[in-house]
């Protein structure tokens, strides 16, 4: 039963402010834990069958109180704007059609009631509850059928996204900003990193948008056939790059840089990758990198005293090998003048690691056990979580300064001091306060000593750090801003369509001997 609670959680919007659940359980506390991690500022509001129960979630929520949800008028518990009222399982044999209308006097203008129950009638049966005008949705989601119902019907839209890069950026670019989004009424989003779409569910819904993450085109013929077989399935097509292209030109120039302008609209990570793809596409949605879950907070005290009062200094971001080297004779004489005081953590890197010679280091993970460049997500953080110094060193290139600032807030969520090379990481940390930017090696050294030597001060930046990503680095509080750039892409579809025409045309004049945008199939490119 824990196991289902918690996915409740993933399907209650994450935006809601207050949001009422009916049919606690004890096992209720993993779904109220899960929505404070997502999203600290939500108030859960709980109603339990019994006092044993109510007791036992208490701790867990914003109010609890016994009561069956027939026997309930929330106003008379002080709830007059719930952006989302959930009906458990265990609630939903006691709903009725009146205890739903005194309810839905509680619902905020564009909040949604949302039902779990045990299969499709089920779902038919509560829809039938509700008045006749309001939205209702069902839909199955991880073995769990869910009704959805808003005051008016809603527009439905199908998002499906062709992953290109799984390793590394579909969890932060796909997969959980798609998770997000899926728990708002009227959104259906799936991905796939086989090339598979369902065609059939595009055509079904009101409005159908492809997303095609890091997939690249290799020749001319290739853009003009993928593309016009997805025109053919889906009314809007979206490119997610958030690297710099300079790394694939080669490919790119190939394509005549099709990716980018034959697609509707091109969505980034950054506003320097904005600035570089503006040129092949003028419309791009600029989608940040957030953090799903805020980690819990750290008890620095308790873990200096497991650590003897020992400092842990933690390496780990990707493709900076060369970076840590130009630091290595830096590390090696802070190491020798702190001795037994620092340890170094280094993140699957052994190469970086034997190239340190210190008294204390050691590596985590291993590249050989994780396709040779990776390791699990949660090895990670775990390790960073435990860390008490971050360095992201990071060359001023033209390819580095598009990148996002995604290591520091992930640092900065888990309590680790950053210590970070400018390029990038300027535009977000306030140096001295939230982490500490050097310019050179002798900054970097200097302030690298204060923070091992004045634990108050390395602290207070660390809390600093944590205080700005809970409060503005949260994929719950931006997620809505995708599904509002969409909305603007589907109202704009037919304009958007002629331009992106338009732009393919022009693309095919500067190669001599172009044929125009095919039409035919292309063989069996997506299925």
């Amino acid at each position: 039963m824990s196991e289902e609670y918690q996915k409740l959680a993933a399907l209650v919007p994450a935006a809601a402010r207050e949001v009422v659940v009916f049919g606690c359980t004890r096992e209720a506390v993993a779904m109220a834990e899960a929505l404070g991690r997502r999203s600290p500022a939500m108030r859960v509001h709980g109603f339990a069958a019994t006092r044993a129960e109510a007791a036992a979630v208490a701790p867990s929520m914003a109010s609890v109180a016994r009561g069956r949800a027939e026997d309930v008028d929330l106003l008379d518990y002080g709830i007059a704007a719930a952006d989302c009222i959930v009906y458990t399982r265990t609630a939903y044999p006691d709903v009725t059609r009146s205890c739903l209308e005194v309810h839905l006097e509680a619902l905020a203008p564009g909040g949604q009631m949302v039902f779990f129950v045990e299969d499709d009638v089920a779902a038919r049966a509560a829809a039938q509850l509700l008045p006749d005008e309001m939205g209702k949705t069902a839909t199955q989601i991880g073995g769990v059928f869910v009704l959805r119902a808003t005051r008016e019907p809603q527009m439905t839209v199908s998002v499906q996204t062709l992953i290109g890069e799984a390793l590394a950026t579909a969890r932060v670019r796909v997969a959980e900003p798609d998770a997000f989004c899926a728990a708002e009424p009227g959104w259906f989003f799936s991905a796939s990193s086989q090339g598979r779409v369902n065609a059939g569910l595009a055509r079904q819904l009101d409005a159908s948008i492809v997303v095609r993450q890091r997939t690249g085109f290799d020749t001319l013929e290739m853009a003009q056939q993928q593309t016009a077989q997805l025109l053919g399935m889906f009314g809007l097509i979206v490119y997610e790059m958030d690297d710099h292209p300079l790394h694939w030109q080669a490919r790119y120039e190939a394509s005549r840089y099709l990716d980018f302008r034959a697609a509707h609209a091109v969505q980034v990570s950054t506003p320097a990758l904005a600035e570089v793809v503006r040129p092949y596409n003028p419309h791009v949605i600029v989608l940040e990198n957030e953090l799903a879950e805020l980690p819990p907070a750290r008890d620095y005290a308790a873990e200096a005293a497991a650590k003897d009062g020992r400092v842990t200094i933690f390496f780990g971001a990707l493709n900076r090998g060369a970076e840590w080297r130009e630091l290595v004779p830096v590390l090696e004489r802070v190491a020798q003048k702190y001795g037994d005081k620092v340890e170094f953590v280094v993140l699957a890197d052994t190469a970086s690691c034997a190239a340190l010679h210190v008294p204390h280091k050691r590596v985590v993970g291993s590249r050989e056990a994780y396709d040779s460049q990776f390791v699990p997500y949660d090895v990670y953080t775990q390790a960073l979580h435990s860390a008490d110094i971050a360095l992201l060193p990071l060359h001023d290139t033209v390819f580095n300064r598009a990148k996002s600032d995604l290591k520091f807030i992930e640092s900065a969520g888990h309590g680790a001091a950053v210590l970070a090379s400018p390029t990038v990481y300027a535009r977000t940390i306030a140096d001295g306060c939230t982490g500490c930017i050097y310019r050179d090696k002798k900054e970097f050294r200097r302030k690298l000593e204060r923070l091992i030597e004045d634990a108050r001060y390395r602290r207070a930046v660390a809390r600093a750090a944590y205080g700005y990503v809970r409060d503005e680095r949260l994929l719950s509080q931006h997620y809505r801003a995708r599904l509002s750039a969409y909305r603007g892409l589907i109202e704009y579809r037919e304009e958007l369509e002629q331009e992106r025409a338009a732009r393919v045309a022009e693309a095919l004049r500067e190669v001599p001997g172009a044929a125009g945008a095919s039409g035919r199939d292309g063989g069996v490119l997506y299925v």
